[in-house]
C-alpha cells in the first residue's frame, strides 16, 4: 500500500510544523545549474534553521525491527554463529 499526502490532506493539522518555503526554488537549467540552487538552497536553509533557536522538544519512535545479515552488519568484528542480527529502523522528531 502506497500512501500519497498531498498539502490538502494536512492543510487542517496545525501541530504538523512549518512549511520550509526556502527549499522551493524553480530551476529550469541543466544539471549543473540544478546543482548550483541546491547548495544554495540548502546554504539559505541552514542559515534559516540555526536561527529558529532550541527545539521545544525531540523524540525518537521505533519504526520496525527487521532481520539484517549479520556480515554486513558486523563487518568482521564479530564470529557470531547467528546468521542475522536485529535492526530496529528509528525515526527522529524535533517539534
Amino acid at each position: 500500500m502506497v500512501l500519497r499526502w498531498t498539502a490538502e490532506d494536512l492543510s487542517d493539522l496545525s501541530s504538523v510544523g512549518n512549511g520550509i518555503d526556502v527549499l522551493e526554488r524553480e530551476c529550469t537549467g541543466g544539471p549543473g545549474d540544478r546543482l548550483r540552487a541546491a547548495r544554495s538552497a540548502g546554504a539559505d536553509f541552514r542559515r534559516e534553521f540555526a536561527a529558529t533557536g532550541m527545539p521545544q522538544r525531540i523524540d525518537t519512535c521505533d519504526l520496525v525491527t527487521l532481520p539484517y545479515p549479520t556480515r554486513f552488519g558486523l563487518f568482521r568484528a564479530s564470529r557470531a554463529i547467528a546468521p542475522f542480527l536485529s535492526i530496529t529502523n528509528r525515526m527522529l522528531v524535533i517539534r
